[in-house]
């Protein structure tokens, strides 16, 4: 409580960064939020989400704070940024019907512009804060997976799942304290194998601890970097290894005097593995998605045919779908009501258009270059996040427009400390 005071004053710059991280974790989707949990108790107040609710607050603390302050643009790319962002409320205003366009639905880009307008140190606040919240979720997941592994019995809840598309092939929950565990109908023990954490799927826990290892340089050294870590290797998460190798291998070609080594490991590792013949069908089966089939990997389950039947059947609706897109969550929205599955960057053409990726790409790149004047070795961070786009299409999340900001300037400055230690 004393950090967030200051000579008997509100110290707004903690309070927001405090705000903005619950908004980012709490946009993760943890279970409690769910509708399907406790009568959906947690899921919204006055029907507008916990999450939406700490992040309208954000914002009003964020105008508290910059009411005698002089907003520094410093930089052309800030000002290119803050228009790219307004270009996604525009595009919710002619996409969408009214009720979308009085809905809460622009909260998320007015959250990104007070990030911009607001010091960075807030944004590495974040960051930090965000970064403990996470990695503390994960610690008693592992304990709950370790005592499943060993034939320890621990008493559980089941609910549904929150998704619509997810009831209707079966999805249930397990709910343990502080974690659940996935359980599908009419389909192998593989998916209660991997930990999910608190969140609905292996592939959150996966993608989220990859970000976070590559932001941290993958150092082990810190504790909560290991609790990460382990996390992402138990969720058996495609997503995981596939950012974790990405970028190593970026910080090989980055690295002229162990670039060669870390290649060299890659391969090696992955031709062990790939022949070793393991008994677990469980871990056999994690194995097969990462062989090539007709110069295809197999683990890639993003897409389907009739998934990519529908986005093509959209972009034939016409020019303004095409370039400006049918509007947010309308592919999810068709896809529930055709009761077929998938999620890839498709989901961001479709709802926002061509004009909408090209706005988003540039607003990552822009985003992250005011870092790159500082430390140079922060584009692997930044094309793990782009490359993330394909099977997690909705980077301007906050909880990864967080990873990106606050774990760019945490990384030049860690970097730029231990440079001259």
């Amino acid at each position: 409580m004393n950090r967030l005071l200051k000579n008997g004053k509100i110290k707004y710059a903690d309070l927001i960064a405090w705000f903005f991280a619950l908004y980012a974790f709490l946009s993760l989707g943890p279970y409690f939020t769910w509708g399907t949990y406790k009568g959906g108790l947690f899921a919204s107040f006055f029907s507008i989400s916990y999450s939406t609710w700490f992040a309208i607050l954000s914002i009003l603390l964020g105008c508290l704070y910059l009411r005698n302050k002089p907003i520094k643009l410093n930089s052309i790319e800030k000002i290119i940024v803050l228009l790219l962002l307004l270009m996604p409320i525009a595009n919710i205003t002619i996409s969408t019907n009214f009720e979308t366009i009085i809905s809460v639905g622009y909260v998320p880009y007015i959250v990104l512009i007070m990030v911009v307008l607001l010091p960075e140190k807030i944004t590495k606040n974040t960051y930090t804060i965000f970064y403990t919240m996470v990695s503390l979720s994960f610690v008693i997941p592992i304990i709950i997976y370790g005592c499943q592994i060993v034939g320890i019995s621990l008493p559980y809840t089941i609910i549904d799942s929150k998704e619509v598309m997810k009831k209707t092939i079966g999805v249930a929950y397990r709910v343990y304290p502080f974690a659940v565990n996935r359980i599908q109908a009419y389909q192998s023990d593989f998916w209660t194998f991997k930990l999910c954490g608190m969140f609905d799927e292996p592939g959150v826990v996966g993608t989220i601890a990859g970000l976070f290892l590559c932001v941290e340089d993958f150092n082990i050294k810190r504790r909560r970097n290991i609790i990460i870590l382990i996390a992402g290797i138990l969720s058996f998460s495609f997503a995981f290894y596939a950012i974790c190798g990405l970028a190593l291998l970026l910080k090989a070609v980055m690295n002229k005097r162990k670039g060669a080594y870390i290649i060299f490991g890659l391969v090696i590792g992955y031709l062990i593995f790939m022949n070793i013949p393991f008994s677990n069908p469980n871990i056999a089966y994690f194995q097969s998605r990462f062989r090539f089939v007709d110069g295809i990997i197999s683990g890639d389950n993003r897409t389907n045919a009739r998934y990519l039947e529908i986005v093509y059947q959209g972009f034939n609706d016409g020019t303004r779908e095409l370039l400006f897109g049918h509007g947010p969550g309308s592919l999810s929205k068709v896809q529930a009501i055709a009761v077929v599955d998938g999620f890839s960057f498709y989901n961001l053409l479709y709802d926002y258009g061509f004009v909408g990726l090209f706005a988003e790409l540039v607003t990552i790149i822009l985003f992250a270059k005011n870092y790159t004047k500082r430390f140079i070795n922060v584009w692997p961070i930044v094309i793990c996040i782009i490359a993330n786009l394909y099977q997690r299409p909705n980077m301007l999340a906050f909880h990864f427009m967080i990873i990106m900001l606050g774990g760019l300037e945490h990384h030049a400055t860690f970097n730029s400390e231990r440079k001259y230690e």
